[in-house]
């Protein structure tokens, strides 16, 4: 009788257990450098996920804007499917034109998925985002300024801990010549240094937190 209490009782919790949960990373905000009318803008959107489940991706837009993208050098049109998992993460290139001053403002793309059944990418015009994966690769960032039509760009950096700070220096890293730094908080709106398009130069930058940090290349051209 006991044996079967026991049998009984891890059945019954078993039955109970929680699902693993299944998370889609994608980034909130994408910078775009071009705003001039008549640009073509080119974008990088990255889908990852750390499920080995296939999730079905599909029904792309931009706004109701026209445009083209495509995966692994493979065009494909906004009804298709792709297929997502741990194993096949999803990289887009994203293309259009900017055709006036009404421009697209978000990217977006559903799922089979309840928690992620419709998900926006926003776009951020005039300014350029350094992500974590770049800082954490050492990948030297190239910004073409003369693409916008603006005076100036933002350069985002990500949060990395409680306070992080980025302090450029101008191309040499042994005279260490502190060009701009910025330090804020986590979640601060001042996580950014602006360029103007007299800055143009190759600079060294060194990005700290409290848990974290690295160094890379970031050139103005």
């Amino acid at each position: 009788m006991k044996i079967l209490t026991v049998i009984l009782t891890f059945l019954l919790l078993t039955s109970f257990k929680p699902k693993d949960e299944v998370y889609i990373l994608f980034p909130d905000e994408v910078g775009v450098v071009q705003t001039c009318i008549g640009q073509e803008v080119e974008i990088e959107i990255k889908i990852t996920t750390e499920s080995v489940k296939k999730i079905k991706v599909h029904s792309f837009s931009l706004d109701q804007f026209d445009f083209s993208f495509l995966k692994d050098n493979k065009i494909l049109t906004q009804t298709d499917t792709i297929f997502l998992s741990k194993n096949s993460p999803i990289t887009l290139k994203v293309k259009f034109k900017i055709q006036s001053s009404d421009k697209p403002n978000s990217f977006s793309f559903k799922t089979n998925l309840d928690k992620y059944s419709t998900n926006q990418i926003k776009l951020s015009y005039g300014q350029y985002l350094v992500t974590t994966n770049d800082i954490r690769e050492g990948k030297e960032q190239f910004i073409n300024v003369s693409e916008s039509c603006q005076d100036s760009i933002k350069v985002i950096f990500p949060y990395g801990g409680t306070v992080s700070s980025a302090t450029l220096y101008s191309d040499s890293t042994s005279t260490k010549k502190e060009f701009k730094s910025v330090s804020y908080g986590i979640m601060d709106e001042g996580n950014f240094i602006t360029f103007t398009k007299t800055d143009k130069g190759r600079y060294y930058v060194d990005f700290g937190s409290c848990h974290w940090g690295g160094e890379f290349w970031l050139t103005i051209k």
